[in-house]
């Protein structure tokens, strides 16, 4: 319980608190940020979520259809922890094996989760500031929101330059995603 009070705490905290960072729009206009991507696409991976001493190991399917999101995580064995779907700026559902009361006070507070349909595909959201660290064909880095937002391998589907490895760091949590599978 504790492990999936952590996963659903973490993906509620990734919106983070609004900070007036200035961004630099001559590295917004690179190629990689205007790509379009298609409206409806789903990605399947492998998430490590680290907080304090506690670290846990899950498997993330992500589902976005234009603001629509629907969020499978997954234990050993498949067995489903939670299942959240929400649209670009809330959670309107969360549905869990245990403990549903705990997890639905926890998503109850003020939640914003726009950031991250974004960030699972390697950009910032365009309506917050935001600041690039690193932008090279290897590496992709800037800070959106107190989270720091890193791309450490890119992979290509359908023509589309996606992440692969992206790891999300802010004072409580640490995450790394590990993206299996894209489909576009």
């Amino acid at each position: 319980m504790i492990r999936l009070l952590l996963i659903i705490t973490c993906l509620i905290n990734i919106q983070g608190c609004a900070v007036n960072i200035a961004h630099d729009d001559n590295f917004y206009n690179k190629d990689r940020e205007n790509q379009l991507i298609p409206s409806i696409w789903k990605m399947t991976g492998r998430i490590t979520i680290k907080h304090d001493d506690e670290a846990l190991n899950a498997r993330i399917k992500w589902y976005q259809e234009g603001d629509k999101f629907i969020c499978i995580i997954s234990g050993s064995f498949g067995r489903t922890l939670a299942t959240i779907e929400g649209t670009g700026t809330e959670i309107t559902t969360i549905k869990g094996r245990e403990n549903i009361a705990d997890i639905e006070r926890i998503i109850n507070m003020d939640v914003l989760i726009s950031d991250l349909r974004y960030w699972l595909l390697g950009q910032p959201n365009p309506a917050s500031p935001y600041n690039y660290l690193i932008l090279d064909q290897n590496s992709h880095e800037f800070i959106q929101n107190k989270w720091q937002i890193q791309i450490n391998e890119f992979q290509t589907r359908n023509s589309y330059t996606l992440p692969k490895n992206i790891q999300l760091t802010n004072s409580q949590f640490n995450l790394r995603l590990f993206i299996d599978n894209w489909q576009l």
